[in-house]
């Protein structure tokens, strides 16, 4: 697997759309017309069903490859499976021996998984020839896991197969446009990761501590290798757009206005906990810390500003990857990791312009049976819970009825520093180490953009039954630790945002309310999502989202917003809008087969049991488990 880990994978982050919508007041939409031409086909499918029937004739055939959960296995098919699981065990403990500070955050007791020694503290910032070795080292590792018998492996190792080798083929074509990738956007760089790592490194004994002097003292170093990577792209043309520059240099000017760094305080309070070091050697620590934020972490953002002004200007097209040579390939081999569908673009596309439609139809719907409507949005909304603990507390207790029982509910919540909140997200999950799921820590942004968003979905979103809940579920199975290092963003932000709508339903909100205000966050997610295929993949320009949003939104003023948010984030908003259709296709696939039989919290005990992976792999899984019922 990859040397290179990025850093992007220990968090889980809640997004925002711009856009408000009401269906109610859409004069492009015929809603005669719509409403007919749905009945016609709501009609016909319930007439096919009556004829077809649900017998077991009529459903989709498991592949005969896979292997049941309970199949016997000869002494030799069991051997092949030790070997695999060796195999495994190797690409593991390789891949994390790269970097100390990815391993802190993946392990707590790294020895036990026998990793004792780390070839850098930070990890490889590789381009040029150096990215060559990587992508040579996908590929050596794709053609070893092909040496293996598919047919010997258990149920879960095969899972474990099929996921390796679609990650690693995607893998390998992403290696070839590599150069796409930006070191610094906006909304998720390196600006943001960094202090955020230096805030939340897990002392657990007195190693750590000075473990942790070490990464600090080279976070000079780190953020320089990334920043002669992105001089290196910009000045073959791939760059950032000015206006995104601008805004990375803006957020480092708030982290270095403050009178010390957000994280010295947070570690040094970390410090003060810890029972295994005296009293001295904690002030000698403290001291340490500050004097290394001053001489390395400044620094390191001084030269970061400093440097962004001198790449203006060298982004070589004004427009999105499709503007660019090789630019929709790499597009094309993105949103397919994004979004874990196999899914053509031209394919998504289409469905992201039905379910847009879908959901026009269902706003419009609502409006024309409750005239107050519009009235009922305008008022404060009145939610069951409204503090942070007692909204986690409370959909704790909501969950239980239509999902399994969550495998901890231990988490701690924490608020953005002032000055990170212009870089940071409207909340984030920090994902446990492997071995100590007990460690959830969710943060959310008191930032006053983000003062008017409803607290309980997104306490849904980023904990139960959202990001917390799936992973530390997922990893109370225990799977292979492999599993954990891939990262698969369409099945958890698809999960998540499925999670954050299903929780409006325990709002406390009017019932009508409570559908409006979900419909409206996919639709904004949708908007968000095709302007991106329509800039990334179409070649739009910012006059032709301003042309799209027209038809769509009140004040399509915000075309250069979501233009620029498309060039420097390609794909981010597909792996939630996306990824949750893909979820809700699979459940809307189970429920038109098994019928009455149907079982909303089994399927969901089904979904996240198979763990993140691509969405064709969880459905061949689906396939069989529907057989099982």
């Amino acid at each position: 697997m990859k040397k290179k880990i990025y850093l992007t994978k220990l968090l889980a982050l809640s997004l925002s759309a711009v856009l408000a919508f009401s269906a109610c007041h859409n004069s492009r939409f015929d809603r005669d017309e719509k409403t007919t031409s749905s009945k016609t086909e709501q009609t016909t499918a319930k007439e096919e069903k009556e004829t077809t029937g649900n017998s077991d004739s009529n459903r989709p055939k498991p592949n005969s490859e896979l292997n049941a959960k309970d199949k016997t296995f000869t002494d030799e098919e069991k051997a092949i499976q030790i070997a695999f699981d060796e195999y495994l065990d190797k690409e593991y403990r390789e891949t994390l021996s790269y970097s100390l500070v990815s391993t802190h955050f993946e392990l707590m007791n790294p020895e036990d998984f026998g990793i004792t020694e780390f070839e850098s503290i930070w990890g490889d910032v590789t381009f040029g020839d150096e990215a060559d070795e990587e992508q040579q080292a996908n590929e050596e590792a794709l053609e070893e896991l092909k040496s293996y018998d598919y047919t010997a492996l258990t149920y879960e190792q095969q899972i474990t197969y099929d996921t390796l080798l679609a990650y690693l083929e995607n893998s390998v074509a992403l290696d070839e446009y590599y150069y796409f990738s930006a070191a610094f956007s906006p909304s998720s760089g390196a600006q943001f990761e960094l202090p955020l790592i230096l805030s939340e490194y897990a002392l657990y004994d007195e190693q750590d501590i000075k473990d942790y002097l070490t990464v600090l003292e080279s976070c000079d170093e780190y953020m320089n290798d990334l920043i002669e990577y992105e001089k290196w792209r910009s000045e073959k043309g791939y760059g950032l757009t000015d206006q995104a520059i601008d805004d990375v240099i803006e957020q480092c000017n708030d982290i270095l206005a403050a009178s010390e760094p957000a994280f010295v305080a947070a570690i040094c309070e970390s410090i003060d906990k810890c029972d295994f070091v005296t009293t001295e050697a904690k002030a000698s620590y403290k001291a340490t810390i500050k004097q290394l934020a001053t001489d390395n972490f400044i620094p390191a953002y001084q030269n970061l500003s400093t440097t962004l002004k001198t790449l203006k200007g060298l982004r070589a097209e004004d427009g999105g990857l499709a503007s660019y040579e090789n630019g929709k390939e790499y597009y094309e081999a993105l949103i397919r990791q994004y979004v874990g569908s196999d899914k053509t673009i031209d394919d998504i596309i289409d469905e992201v312009d039905s379910s847009m439609y879908s959901n026009i139809l269902k706003q419009s719907l609502i409006c024309a049976k409750d005239k107050n409507i519009e009235t009922k949005l305008s008022e404060p909304l009145e939610y069951a819970k409204t503090e942070p603990n007692e909204i986690l507390s409370y959909l704790t207790d909501m969950l239980k009825t239509n999902f399994p029982a969550p495998a901890t509910t231990n988490y701690e919540l924490k608020y953005v520093a002032k000055s990170m909140e212009s870089s940071s997200n409207p909340a984030f999950y920090l994902l446990p180490p492997y071995d100590n799921s007990s460690r959830n820590i969710i943060y959310v942004n008191p930032s006053e953009e983000y003062k008017d968003m409803d607290l309980m979905p997104l306490l849904a979103h980023e904990g139960l039954p959202g990001h917390m809940y799936q992973n530390t579920y997922f990893l109370s199975l225990n799977p292979h630790p492999a599993r954990t290092l891939l990262s698969f963003n369409g099945y958890s932000e698809g999960w998540a945002k499925y999670v954050e709508h299903y929780s409006y339903e325990w709002s406390g909100l009017d019932k009508n309310v409570a559908d409006m205000l979900a419909l409206n966050d996919q639709f904004g997610f949708s908007i968000h999502s095709r302007v991106d295929l329509g800039v990334n993949y179409e070649g739009w320009d910012v006059e032709e989202v301003e042309d799209f949003l027209s038809d769509y939104v009140a004040d399509p003023s915000i075309a250069e917003e979501l233009y620029e948010l498309s060039i420097n984030d390609p794909g981010i908003y597909l792996q939630y809008y996306v990824g949750e259709q893909e979820l809700l296709e699979l459940y809307e696939e189970a429920e038109d087969i098994l019928d009455d039989d149907f079982n909303e919290k089994d399927f969901h005990e089904f979904f996240l049991s198979v763990g993140p992976t691509y969405y064709e792999i969880i459905r061949e899984r689906m396939i069989m488990w529907i057989d099982e019922q």
